[in-house]
């Protein structure tokens, strides 16, 4: 680049000089060039932030006869909103003197010099006051020694927006839906009409490690999310675009959630502005569920590689139930360690915040009815049952290993208000 530009320098010089062949002695001339501008960022926010112009120069100067003159330093000013801002120059790179001559009669000697300047512009206007958003311009003018050039650049600022997202409940139940808000506000907190957002749902990219907001799926893949729907009730996807109103009134959708437990997380993002934006956390879960405690009548024995429990797992995800349940199996255990003095080995019963509990990790792949034949969830199809902490798996083998009686079992299951089925391995009980 400097190559170019001394070559540029050079053709200059020799046509200056021989223009000034015949110049008196002492004569000397500079030539400057604006080779860069640009500002950062542009547009940008006063209250928040200010825009840096940055302005590369370029200068050429010569003199005839030995002259004591010297390379000069551009000094660079902006006008923009009525105020003058001085340039603060930030680096300075020199070429060698050059010099060419036929003694006596003509000594030419040539200099080229790079500046880099920079011009901080805040928004203010010359009495001080915050300038109306919009495109302003600024003008720039160089100046080194008797040389002089000029250039301009378009500085844009913004109004500072708010986003405010609302939720109509913090929580919602699998496949349930909830109403969501957005309100634009300006920074006197007027709302903004036509103000555009972006909507996106999401949840956590779920690994086995434990994750606090997975609702106890700890399978690769991430928890599928919920869509948004218009107000006409047409599905939107988990991404969607729309508008405040023509008087700023708020944006309103639905949110319906997908059919797992676990936190979604709903954005709202300025299409013009992305760095405008709020989010909410909306708890995808059944609601009242609480964990099986530890006991001496029964072992705990739910639990595969996607959805950690006892007893080869860090984490007990798999035996949440309700009050009622979680009774149940505690009386139904006592009674059986004082008849039988075997404990009970009880199987899964929900996941923490329930839903889908998908034990094969394929999602809706294997508790959804296999059968569409058969409308709803059916109880020897998949895991479907164990969704909302009503449904608990007992072993058919104690944990010593005798058989359990399912007669007796069945019988005080019946006595207690729940219902009794006999599975391969397993009897799947409901209360």
């Amino acid at each position: 680049m400097r190559g170019l530009r001394n070559l540029r320098g050079g053709v200059m010089g020799v046509a200056l000089m021989c223009l000034s062949a015949q110049a008196t002695a002492f004569h000397t001339t500079n030539v400057v060039f604006i080779t860069d501008l640009n500002a950062s960022p542009n547009p940008f926010d006063p209250d928040v932030e200010q825009s840096t112009v940055s302005i590369g120069t370029f200068e050429f100067a010569e003199w005839f006869w030995l002259s004591p003159s010297t390379m000069v330093r551009p000094s660079i000013f902006v006008n923009v909103a009525g105020r003058v801002l001085p340039g603060t120059m930030v680096s300075e790179q020199l070429s060698p003197l050059g010099f060419f001559g036929v003694p006596p009669f003509l000594f030419w000697f040539n200099q080229t010099g790079e500046w880099s300047h920079t011009v901080v512009w805040d928004g203010i206007n010359s009495t001080g006051d915050t300038v109306a958003p919009g495109p302003h311009l600024a003008t720039i003018n160089v100046f080194a020694g008797g040389a002089t050039t000029f250039g301009s650049i378009v500085l844009e600022t913004r109004q500072d927006r708010q986003l405010d997202l609302v939720l109509s409940a913090p929580n919602v139940a699998p496949d349930g839906t909830v109403t969501l808000s957005v309100v634009a506000t300006d920074r006197q907190g007027n709302p903004v009409p036509n103000f555009g957002v972006e909507l996106e749902a999401t949840a956590p990219a779920y690994t086995v490690e434990p994750c606090a907001d997975c609702g106890g799926h700890s399978h690769d893949g991430g928890r599928p999310v919920g869509v948004f729907i218009s107000a006409l009730g047409v599905p939107l996807g988990s991404t969607t675009q729309g508008n405040t109103g023509p008087n700023g009134e708020p944006l309103v959708l639905s949110y319906r959630a997908e059919s797992f437990g676990g936190v979604d997380t709903i954005r709202a993002t300025s299409l013009a502005q992305p760095a405008v934006q709020d989010m909410e956390r909306l708890t995808v879960t059944v609601g009242g569920l609480a964990p099986l405690a530890n006991s001496a009548d029964y072992v705990k024995i739910g639990g595969t590689t996607r959805h950690r429990g006892p007893p080869n797992f860090a984490l007990d995800n798999n035996h949440y139930g309700t009050v009622t349940m979680l009774q149940a199996i505690a009386t139904l255990a006592s009674r059986h360690r004082a008849r039988y003095t075997q404990l009970l080995m009880i199987n899964d019963i929900s996941l923490e915040y329930g839903g889908g509990f998908d034990i094969n990790g394929g999602w809706h792949a294997d508790i959804d009815d296999a059968d569409p034949t058969r409308a709803g969830c059916q109880p020897l199809v998949g895991h479907c049952t164990h969704r909302l902490g009503r449904n608990v798996d007992v072993a058919d083998l104690t944990a010593d290993g005798f058989l359990v009686d399912p007669f007796w079992l069945e019988a005080e299951v019946r006595s207690l208000g729940g219902t009794f089925l006999a599975e391969r391995t397993h009897f799947h009980l409901t209360f």
